[in-house]
């Protein structure tokens, strides 16, 4: 019975987590649109904005009732970095989503993955320990990569031709993003560790992000674009970040590691798909074809350090 009621959990959770991913594609090609005519940066004030001000009542009613410890306990350089790594990573979004296909930003942002532990662990660290196989799936990652933004720059993507700047700056963008969200779960582990909970992290993460929107928009820009998109803004807010990232949570309570990243590493093909239902994107067979390869060799390169590790392991236990 209880292997029963594990194997529906674990159904659940995996459903779950393709929820978020289907509710993040659609939240990118809804913001996609929107920031042709709406101010960027306004645009990432006021959103994130909305987020804090949730996670902070949250936060309060956690810290009345539980006395669950916030943000002071945290080392200020963690807080720091995950504010720089979180405006990163979301201003990155933000910006590549107005000049490039949403489909192509989720692929060069998830492939930086590989790229960046590929690098290292054999430039860095001066280590020989990722095996052959992981070290195939990243090479076979990056010439994806490449092809992806041969076909953005050379206008065959889904957003047709686009200026030679504008893709440059939503690639540049994209693998920022990538970047960033990479480093910023490190140091949201870091700060879980010192006892800060979700909730807390997720009140003074975006603190910088909305500082540096308010400073290049500016107050009019922001009161305008309040005006006119302030329902749509509290609505992205709520359904495109909120609440994805709660459902994100209850399906990685619920299932393996292991199952989390073959999940998540899906995210390209849900924005392809959310991005059939948009008017301004056409639809391209390079970029699916090239989001396909993409996902079998980052699921190969999963599968092969899943099988590395459960191999350590069994060498330390028969040690």
């Amino acid at each position: 019975m209880g292997n029963v009621d594990s194997q529906k959990a674990s159904r659940f959770g995996v459903g779950y987590i393709l929820v978020f991913n289907l509710l993040s594609g659609i939240q990118a090609v809804y913001l996609s649109g929107l920031l042709q005519k709406a101010n960027l940066f306004a645009t990432i004030t006021i959103t994130f904005f909305f987020v804090s001000v949730f996670f902070l009542v949250v936060s309060l009613f956690y810290k009345e009732k539980k006395n669950i410890p916030t943000a002071p306990a945290a080392k200020f350089y963690n807080v720091l970095a995950i504010n720089l790594t979180t405006a990163g990573s979301w201003l990155g979004f933000f910006v590549a989503l107005k000049y490039i296909e949403p489909a192509v930003v989720s692929a060069l942002a998830n492939a930086i993955g590989p790229m960046l532990t590929l690098f290292i662990t054999v430039k860095i660290a001066k280590s020989d320990k990722l095996s052959r196989a992981e070290i195939f799936s990243a090479i076979g990652v990056f010439v994806c990569m490449l092809l992806m933004i041969r076909s953005t720059m050379n206008g065959t993507s889904a957003l047709g031709n686009i200026s030679r700047d504008h893709a440059i700056i939503g690639i540049g963008m994209a693998f920022l993003c990538g970047l960033s969200m990479v480093l910023n779960t490190i140091f949201s582990k870091r700060l879980n560790n010192q006892g800060v909970k979700p909730h807390s992290i997720m009140t003074f993460r975006f603190v910088l992000i909305v500082l540096v929107g308010v400073y290049i928009a500016g107050y009019d820009e922001i009161m305008a674009t309040l005006h006119q998109y302030w329902l749509t803004l509290l609505i992205v807010a709520m359904l495109g970040n909120v609440l994805p990232l709660y459902i994100l949570q209850v399906g990685i309570s619920k299932v393996p590691p292991l199952v989390v990243s073959f999940a998540l590493v899906l995210a390209p093909l849900f924005y392809f798909l959310s991005q059939q239902f948009s008017a301004r994107i056409a639809f391209s067979a390079e970029t699916l074809i090239f989001i396909l390869c993409s996902l079998m060799f980052l699921s190969y390169g999963i599968i092969a350090k899943s099988k590395a590790k459960a191999m350590a392991e069994k060498a330390l236990l028969a040690e």
